[in-house]
């Protein structure tokens, strides 16, 4: 399997319009891609550093992660071992929910990505 990589990557956002595609930058190994965000910790009253897991084919981001970049990797590690992840369809997608939540529920540090701060956009994509 390749090495994590930064590239520059397309995740979905939802807004008044509907979904748009937004470009990140970030650590890319097919099929995810991570990107650093903030979470506020209610036990330090403070904002802390995450990461947010990007399933590339579809653009949907899968969870977030508060702990560091090496804890995410991991966690993307778990995730492809847990299941497959070559396909496209939001219906697939949306499938592997339960799947999903009952594979991250042996990770404490994994959280909803709405948990996490918007990304830094690098572009609009036309807006």
């Amino acid at each position: 399997m390749a090495d994590w990589q930064l590239e520059l990557f397309h995740c979905l956002v939802q807004t008044t319009s509907g979904p748009q595609r937004r470009t990140l930058g970030g650590w890319v190994r097919e099929p995810f891609a991570i990107d650093p965000r903030l979470y506020f910790d209610d036990n330090l009253e403070a904002m802390q550093k995450g990461w947010v897991i990007t399933h590339l084919p579809t653009g949907f981001i899968v969870r977030g992660v508060k702990g560091d970049l090496e804890q995410a990797k991991l966690v993307c590690d778990c995730l492809l071992e847990g299941d497959d992840w070559d396909f496209v369809d939001v219906a697939v997608a949306q499938g592997k929910t339960e799947r999903v939540r009952a594979l991250m529920s042996q990770f404490p540090i994994i959280c909803a990505p709405s948990q996490f701060e918007s990304a830094l956009w690098l572009d609009r994509d036309g807006e």
